[in-house]
């Protein structure tokens, strides 16, 4: 489960342009996804997973980009999330020039926090 920035088309949609989603894909391949939601170069994007629920062993969450509407998945009655970590997708890149004229794509101020 993950909040998503992508770069390029993926099995949501995109082109090229920045877009985001939020993403949970299971143990046995099966993939879930929000509409992307197109972003710009300079937004800060802030994206977020909370734990919503727990029924014994069984825990729900939520995947969300903070402030950006119809970016919110949840998913109810799963194993615990364990691992974290911070990713940027790109999909149909063959060359350096599928990526956007930028001179970088900084990550900033990365914070994992349990609350």
């Amino acid at each position: 489960m993950q909040p998503v920035l992508q770069w390029g088309p993926s099995a949501a949609g995109g082109g090229a342009y920045w877009s985001v989603a939020s993403w949970y894909v299971t143990s046995g391949g099966q993939a879930f996804h929000t509409n992307l939601v197109r972003v710009n170069p300079g937004d800060t994007l802030i994206g977020v997973m909370t734990l919503t629920g727990q029924s014994g062993s069984q825990l729900s969450y939520a995947s969300e980009f903070e402030g950006i509407a119809n970016t919110r998945l949840p998913v109810q009655n799963i194993a615990e999330l364990t691992g974290c970590n911070e990713t940027l997708e790109a999909y149909g890149i063959d060359a350096c020039g599928n990526y956007p004229d930028a001179p970088l794509a900084q990550f900033t101020e990365i914070n994992i926090r349990t609350r």
